[in-house]
């Protein structure tokens, strides 16, 4: 059983040794956002393609080889529309944090992007914010998108074909909810086009629930009926009080764990508010 998870902001502040130490036994799989619109836009390696703030340089190369020192893979994710301080790159539109993905110049830097990455020795590659809030033309939004994934996913296998490349969407809902089918994103096309690997399928609370609540679950088997590629759910790691997020707590997050250790993987979001019981949780079921 492989378990994810997805961390946004502490691989940046503990030190690779403290995290990986905490992690170990917990999680087979790490990923890491290594570009997007948090911490000046992050880039944990020296690129050549944007900047990145010093204190972030070298950081995934050190991670890299002490998690797979204690047998935790690397997984590089990327917000790949949305709108980033450290990109020349602008939004579509005034207010929108989403970015011009019908901008040709803007699809092939964000391919070279990644393909960077999967140099970097990353175990795989996770397209994150693949979407757009531009819904005049939905069949055009779709081949856009479309033009990210597949030149990518090809760009990043030439560099090492072993790398796993995946998506964080909703992929059911992705094709039948009337206004995420506007956006383009199509999860299960992609991969039935044989653009991805893994799809994650983001159920961070139940239907109509609140997050960090058990997910619903039958979206994701019919999601799965319909893709080529293994739809591994990632759940909650968080609840909200007072419009903020905070750790899920235990008797709770134990329940979201029932719901989905059984399956084959999982995924869980978000690494920054991963607590010490979540952790012990989890360590108690791998034993």
């Amino acid at each position: 059983m492989a378990i994810y998870l997805y961390d946004e902001r502490r691989w940046l502040k503990d030190s690779p040794e403290e995290y990986t130490d905490f992690l170990q036994g917990v999680v087979t799989d790490l990923i890491v956002l290594v570009y997007g619109f948090r911490h000046g836009g992050v880039i944990g390696y020296k690129s050549e393609l944007i900047s990145s703030p010093v204190r972030h340089q070298d950081r995934l190369n050190r991670l890299i080889e002490v998690a797979h020192s204690k047998g935790i893979r690397v997984h590089a994710a990327y917000q790949v529309c949305r709108k980033n301080k450290n990109a020349k790159f602008r939004p579509h539109r005034s207010g929108s944090k989403f970015l011009d993905i019908h901008d040709p110049e803007f699809r092939s830097f964000i391919v070279d992007i990644m393909e960077e990455g999967a140099r970097q020795g990353v175990n795989g590659i996770c397209m994150d914010y693949i979407r757009t809030d531009d819904f005049s033309n939905p069949s055009r939004n779709e081949a856009h998108l479309e033009d990210i994934v597949g030149r990518a996913y090809q760009a990043i296998k030439r560099v090492n074909n072993q790398c796993l490349v995946s998506s964080t969407t909703s992929p059911y809902r992705d094709i039948t909810h009337p206004k995420l089918r506007k956006s383009g994103r199509n999860a299960i096309s992609w991969a039935n086009k044989g653009y991805q690997d893994v799809l994650f399928d983001m159920k961070y609370g139940s239907l109509h629930g609140e997050a960090g609540d058990p997910p619903d679950m039958s979206l994701v088997y019919r999601a799965r009926d319909l893709s080529r590629a293994p739809v591994i759910v990632m759940v909650s790691s968080y609840k909200i009080v007072d419009k903020k997020p905070v750790p899920t707590g235990s008797e709770k997050f134990a329940s979201v764990l029932d719901a989905v250790f059984y399956e084959d993987d999982f995924a869980i979001y978000t690494g920054w508010l991963f607590s010490e019981d979540q952790a012990s949780l989890v360590r108690q079921l791998n034993e």
